[in-house]
Parts: C-alpha cells; sequence; structure tokens
C-alpha cells in the first residue's frame, strides 16, 4: 500500500518535476515520511493513554469525554475559514508568479477564520447556553456526570476549538505550499504531549475537566507553533496583513468553502448525534463500545487523510498543466490506498473483538452485529473522503457535495426513528443505510467524471 503511493510519488523519470518549483514529488514524499511518525503518535494516545483515562476515571465520564472529543471533532472539521480554498488558491497563485493573490488569499481566509473563532468563544461564554449544551450530553439513562463539571469542559473544548478554528489557517497554507510535512510533525509533537499529560492526569488528578485540557487542549500547542515558524520566519511574506483584506477576497473564501463545509457537518453531524442517543438508551459500556470503534475510525480516518491530503494540491497542479499520466498514477494510489484500509478497518473490527477487550476492558467490547455495521460504514466513508479529495482537485464536487448532503439528512432522519427502539445497532444500521443509499450514486458521478477528465475532454480546470 505505501509503497504504490512512493512509486508513483517518486516516478522512475525525474528529469520533468513539473511546476512548483519542482517540489511536487519532493513534498508529497516528504509528507508521507511525516505522516509515518504523526500516526505512530495517534496510535500511542488512542491506544495507550485514553484507555488508561477509561480505566481510571470510569466508563462513565469516559463516555461523556467521548462525547465532548466527537463534538469537537465535528467542530473543528466543519471550518469555514479554510477548506479547500487555501490549499487550491495558493498553488493557483503562485503557479501565475502572484505572490500578492496568496497573500490577499491567506490574509481574507485568516480574518474569517478570526470571526468564527470569535463567534464559538462568545457562544459558549455564556452561561446558560453552556448549561443546555451539558444537560443534552450527559442526560444518559444510568449514572449521570455532574452538570457543572461537563459544563466547565464544554467551556475548554469550545476556546480550543476557537484557537483551533484561527491556527488551521497555517495548517492549510503549508498545505497549499506542499508543505504539510512541517504542520504534521508540529501535530505530532502535540500528540506526543498529549500522551504524556493525559496519562500524567489519568495517575495523578484524574477528572473530566483535566482529561479534556490534557486531550484536547495540549496538542494545540504544537499546531500554534507551526503557525509562529510559518508566519515568522519560514514564509513571513504570506503572514495575514489586515490591509490586504478584501471584501470580495472573503466572500470567495465563504463561497468556495461554504458547500464544503456543508459536506462537513453532514458527514460527521451524524456521529455526536449517534452516539449522544446510543448513550442515552443503552448502558454506559454499550455507548464506550460504540465510542471505542469510533476512536478508531477516527485513528484509521486520520491515516488515510495523513496520505492522501497532501495529495490535493499536487493532484491540482497536475490537472493544470495536463500530466495526464502522472494524474492516472495518483489517483490509482489514492484509491488504493482508501481500498487497502477501508477492508483491513472492516476486517480488523470483525475479528478484533478479544484485542479491543484487551486494550480498552471487556466492557467497551462491540458486540459482533455492532462491529460489522459500523465497520462496514467507516469502511465506506473512507473511500467516500478519497473519492472527495480527488474530485476537489478538479473542482468538481457540487454534486457529490449534493449527494453527501442528503445522505445527512437522511441519516440523522433514521437516528431519531431507530435508536429509541434499537439502541446501538439501530444507530449502526442508521448510518449504514444513509451513506449506502447514497455512496453508489456518488461513487458513478466520480468514475463518469474521470474518465471524461484522463480523456481529454475537461483537463482544463476551472481557476478559483
Amino acid at each position: 500500500m505505501i509503497r504504490s503511493l512512493l512509486t508513483w510519488a517518486v516516478p522512475g523519470d525525474r528529469s520533468d518535476l513539473g511546476r512548483f518549483d519542482g517540489r511536487r514529488e519532493r513534498q508529497v514524499l516528504k509528507a508521507l515520511a511525516a505522516s509515518g511518525g504523526s500516526f505512530a503518535a495517534q496510535i500511542s494516545f488512542t491506544l495507550v493513554a485514553l484507555p488508561v483515562a477509561k480505566s481510571t476515571l470510569g466508563t462513565d465520564q469516559f463516555v461523556t469525554y467521548g462525547k465532548l472529543s466527537v463534538v469537537m471533532l465535528w467542530v473543528t472539521t466543519a471550518n469555514i475559514s479554510t477548506g479547500p480554498y487555501l490549499s487550491l488558491k495558493i498553488p493557483d497563485s503562485l503557479a501565475r508568479k502572484s505572490e500578492q493573490g496568496a497573500l490577499r488569499a491567506v490574509s481574507a481566509a485568516f480574518a474569517v477564520a478570526s470571526v468564527v473563532s470569535l463567534l464559538i468563544g462568545a457562544l459558549f461564554i455564556v452561561p446558560g447556553a453552556r448549561d443546555l449544551v451539558a444537560d443534552v450530553i450527559s442526560a444518559d439513562s444510568g449514572s449521570l456526570t455532574d452538570l457543572a463539571a461537563t459544563a466547565d469542559a464544554i467551556l475548554i473544548v469550545a476556546l480550543a476549538a476557537a484557537a483551533g478554528t484561527t491556527v488551521s489557517v497555517a495548517e492549510a497554507v503549508r498545505l497549499g505550499l506542499q508543505e504539510r510535512h512541517i504542520a504534521t510533525l508540529w501535530s505530532m509533537a502535540g500528540t506526543i504531549g498529549a500522551t504524556i499529560a493525559v496519562l500524567i492526569v489519568s495517575w495523578t488528578q484524574p477528572s473530566l475537566a483535566a482529561l479534556v485540557v490534557a486531550a484536547l487542549v495540549t496538542p494545540l500547542v504544537g499546531r500554534v507553533s507551526n503557525a509562529v515558524l510559518l508566519w515568522f520566519r519560514h514564509h513571513p511574506n504570506l503572514r495575514p496583513r489586515l490591509h490586504q483584506v478584501r471584501f470580495v477576497e472573503s466572500v470567495q473564501v465563504l463561497k468556495t468553502n461554504g458547500l464544503f463545509t456543508a459536506v462537513q457537518i453532514s458527514g460527521l453531524l451524524g456521529w455526536p448525534v449517534a452516539l449522544i442517543l446510543v448513550s442515552k438508551n443503552e448502558a454506559p459500556g454499550i455507548a464506550a463500545g460504540f465510542y471505542v470503534v469510533i476512536l478508531l475510525a477516527t485513528l484509521a480516518g486520520a491515516f488515510v487523510s495523513a496520505l492522501v491530503t497532501p495529495m490535493l494540491p499536487a493532484l491540482r497542479d497536475a490537472s493544470a498543466v495536463q500530466e495526464v499520466d502522472w494524474l492516472r498514477r495518483g489517483i490509482k494510489a489514492v484509491l488504493g490506498v482508501a481500498m487497502s484500509v477501508a477492508v483491513g478497518f472492516l476486517l480488523l473490527l470483525v475479528f478484533g473483538g478479544p484485542l479491543i477487550g484487551m486494550v480498552f476492558g471487556s466492557d467497551a467490547v462491540p458486540s459482533l452485529p455492532l462491529r460489522v455495521l459500523l465497520g462496514t460504514y467507516f469502511g465506506i466513508m473512507i473511500l467516500e473522503f478519497s473519492f472527495y479529495t480527488i474530485a476537489l482537485a478538479f473542482l468538481s464536487h457540487t454534486r457529490l457535495a449534493a449527494i453527501i448532503l442528503l445522505r445527512g439528512a437522511v441519516s440523522l432522519l433514521l437516528l431519531v426513528l431507530l435508536v429509541p427502539d434499537h439502541g446501538a445497532v439501530g444507530a449502526a444500521v442508521a448510518l449504514l443505510v444513509g451513506v449506502g443509499l447514497t455512496s453508489l450514486w456518488s461513487y458513478a458521478l466520480m468514475f463518469v467524471h474521470l474518465s471524461r477528465e484522463l480523456r481529454g475532454r475537461a483537463t482544463s480546470p476551472r481557476t478559483l
């Protein structure tokens, strides 16, 4: 799997490395190398630190932490300030030797991110809003987490999400410059710090708020370091400047990223909703098992994302100069990686029940039907992410986005209908049916478009 990706990234004939100052293959290769270390750090956090936290905090608080972390994942992923805009605009601007255009794009994205961060922080500083969310998250059947402690943890999550929204602009700039490996290394440092912090908290003074700070706030140190280095040392010429912010450019950020953000919201909203509904209708152990599957799926998704996301500006660049052979190799490698991880994840869930029990405890092992259903669902989601990334490279994602939005609405409706009577299995069925009804259409559309693109009928991509 990795070999196929590296073979594509470093082809035999290197006499012409294409545009981007001849860095395309080298930068992709660096990103892949950095991703290996980052993934190892995420494994240690997920499979070492979090199980220790579960054993010291107890199943109830572990499930509450799980709901908070999934909500934060959803909020930070659905970030309208970055999305694909910078990762596509920067390569286009630099290819046209327009550094001014890249600077204006970065400044506009940072301005939008700052406004979004202020809105997130202002919303959850209000005690009433925190109490409302705490009531929804804590209202499980069985034992309840203290509402005041949960409200404090929600405030910490909101402030971390607000800060993360701002620094994510720097990560998008790195991606657009094909310097993903630098951001990945700093993210890896943050993950290692979070692992150490969670272990210290678990062994000294375990509490929900302390766990949230250790697991969700500590990684921000690495991300902030990446932003500081980017804008004050590596590329000060791309540091956001207020006088470079243009209203038209800011509107373009919202326009380009709006649909992408809606897709992210729709695609991931089912996770926190499903976990919250399951925790209200099932025993804490079953809810913990549901969250464990989400954890493992997030780990698998992070692996695919670390390998696939650096390809976005590279595919965009190859499409711009109509390097069809390069595109074929790249698309084949991306889909090969996604398929391998999707199948491997399903097999791990189906046959890995004893292993899950060894790591997270026997009470957190999902039933076999639940593992099969969720394994199939998340496998399809991994494939869908790869298809959507390829579509973004060609700026042809509108129809796919509409299908994913429809999927989100169907899944939410089925979750509300099925979970009260069928619990965790009902939630898995709702998610799987929602994605199953739409993915066949999205795959068909993608294959039709790719065949046209690679036959030269639409090799000149639209500009932002």
